[in-house]
This record gives C-alpha cells, structure tokens and sequence, in this order.
C-alpha cells in the first residue's frame, strides 16, 4: 500500500492529466478494480525514498512521471506482450513508448497524436440547456444504442463485436449516477438528444466521455447548451474540476468545448490497437 499511495502522491502533481492513472490506483484492492498492474519507479532523496514516475498496464497502457524512465517501462511491456486495447496520456510518453514498442507490438489501427486535453476553467457563453438531466435506469435501453452509435463513430467499430462489456459500463455508469441525457421529451423510452458520462471520475477530477448529438439534430446549438448543463452538474454534485479531451481534427467539438469555457492544458496522444 505504500507503494500506492506514492503513486498518489505523484498524481496529485497534476491531477488532471493524471486522473486515468489515479482511477486504478484509487481502485487497486478494491473488488470492483480493474484488470492491471502498477509499476514505479523509486528514487532515493535527501527526504527518503520518492516515486517519480509510474506504469499503469491493462486494458490501457498509462505511463507517467519522469520521461526518462520509459526506456525501462518499454522494455517491460515488450517482454509481457502486448495486453492493452490503447496506449493513451500525454503525447511525449505515449510517443516514448511508442517508438520502442512499435518493432515488436502488432501494428495498431490508428494513431491518434494530437488530443488537446481541455479544462472547464471560464463562464460558458452559451446557457444551459433546462432539459439535462442525471439519467435514470427507466432512460437505460433508450440510451445504450446511443451509447453504442457514439463509440462506433468515434473509435470506428461497434463494440458488442467484442461482447456485452462495453454495454455493461453503459448500465454501470448509468446505476452510479454519472451518465447525462437529454431525451425528446419526458416519456420513459424516449429517444436520445444527447448524452455525455463522467467516464473517470477520481481526485475531484471528473473527465468527460461519450459525448453525443443525434445526427439528425446536429450544428443547432444543442451540443454546446447542454456541455454547459454537463459541467454545471457536474461541479454541483461529482467534483470541481471538470476536462476532457478530444482529437484536434474534431473541429464542430471543438468549438462546443470553447463555447462552454475549456481551455487546453497539455497534449494527449491514443495508439488504437
């Protein structure tokens, strides 16, 4: 346990760019943590012993820290075989790795390396849309085909080809009380408008995922008044600092999360396998 909470320690340096890492550290003993191994590296200081840089790897391989130790976490995951569905976080670590993983890793489907990580920090100028909401379980099977229609756009297959898992998040997260929606009106069942999730919820850092618009109802202005619901929810009742982060080439999301009063903090990068 110590071993964690330095790892802790190091997240809080930077808690939003951290805040993947500190989910599963946060989780780790837990019955409901995820699949994965931490590793870290510690250096001896004037004040003992001191992390100053970490490896989560599971379904995500997450460095952070010190840059010159990706030489040793590469080397690790080279010798453990590829485990991970993504290398994700900032852009120089998941490059470090990357350029060392890449001669003896599968060739991944997509190299997404430019993902602005953006943080709610000034007044939105565009006011809440009255209609988001927190959604219910009776909102759950309206939901999960938008869920769904999301993740195949965004990361470019449908994910129940891999099983009921991605559907089983979009029911957890629904029960946890960390899912938005706006529905066409209050009738159980009703279609999806809108939808968003706290997708990594963890040291008052709530990182926003599956943001979605029906297609149909697009360029209206209904993203950016209920990006604005979302983070004043979100502030209300999960955590005081709200981010996200999103591929720069995704110019209409772009200009929602400006309205609404991100701005960019740093630089991710996701290696899709």
């Amino acid at each position: 346990m110590a071993l964690r909470h330095a790892v802790i320690e190091l997240c809080e340096a930077e808690p939003v760019t951290a805040v993947m890492m500190r989910r599963h550290v946060d989780a780790m003993g837990r019955r409901s943590a995820a699949y994965g191994q931490l590793y870290a590296r510690v250096q001896q200081t004037e004040r003992g012993p001191r992390v100053d840089a970490a490896l989560w790897s599971g379904a995500n391989l997450i460095a952070l820290g010190y840059q010159d130790a990706l030489n040793d976490f590469a080397k690790l995951a080279a010798s453990q075989g590829r485990r991970c569905s993504s290398i994700v976080g900032h852009l120089g670590h998941v490059a470090g790795l990357w350029e060392q993983l890449r001669d003896v890793w599968s060739p991944p489907r997509e190299e997404r390396l430019d993902q602005p990580v953006l943080v709610k920090r000034q007044p939105s100028s565009v006011a809440p849309d009255p209609r988001l909401r927190f959604a219910t379980v009776a909102d759950t099977e309206a939901i999960v085909p938008a869920a769904i229609a999301m993740y195949t756009e965004e990361v470019g297959y449908d994910p129940r080809r891999f099983g009921a898992g991605y559907e089983h998040h979009i029911r957890s997260q629904i029960r946890a009380g960390r899912t938005f929606v706006i529905t066409e009106d209050d009738t159980p069942g009703s279609p999806v408008v809108f939808t968003a999730e706290v997708g990594v919820l963890a040291g008052d850092v709530a990182q926003i995922h599956g943001v979605w618009v029906d297609p149909r109802l697009r360029g209206r202005g209904i993203g950016s008044a209920a990006m604005a619901g979302v983070c004043e929810l979100t502030t209300a009742h999960l955590a005081s600092t709200v981010s996200l982060y999103v591929n720069s080439y995704n110019a209409p999301a772009m200009r929602i999360y400006q309205r609404t009063g991100f701005e960019q903090v740093a630089t991710f990068a996701t290696i899709l396998f």
